[in-house]
């Protein structure tokens, strides 16, 4: 004998199906909105590091790519490939920077993604 499973149960008639279908609509709404801010703000976001002797400053943006390099003087006295692998440590550690920041800002919405991805795996 094959036992079939059940579904969600929404009520007991359509009016509960279609009540909780919309509840349901209305909170995807409200998440994705928070999701789309959440999105904007972390965009906006950019992390500067520089050399321990202050000689190389890296930006970077939300994406991880360089938005600003500034080099002082003191570079002058540096061999060339000495300079670029201080330029790609700033740019690192900047990008580590980022990472940590955006991290935080995740965390620090209650985890409004994880939530997000709940109400959606609940909604299918």
């Amino acid at each position: 004998m094959a036992t079939e499973m059940a579904g969600p149960t929404f009520g007991d008639g359509p009016d509960e199906v279609q009540r909780r279908l919309e509840q349901i609509a209305a909170q995807v709404e409200q998440k994705a909105q928070r999701y789309q801010s959440m999105q904007q703000q972390v965009a906006e976001i950019s992390v500067s590091h520089r050399s321990a002797d202050g000689a190389i400053t890296v930006t970077v943006a939300a994406s991880g790519n360089v938005t600003d390099l500034s080099l002082s003087g003191r570079i002058g006295q540096l061999r060339s490939d000495e300079l670029a692998t201080r330029i790609l440590d700033c740019m690192r550690r900047a990008q580590c920077k980022l990472a940590g920041q955006v991290r935080d800002y995740a965390e620090g919405t209650g985890g409004a993604v994880g939530k997000l991805r709940t109400v959606l795996d609940a909604a299918r």
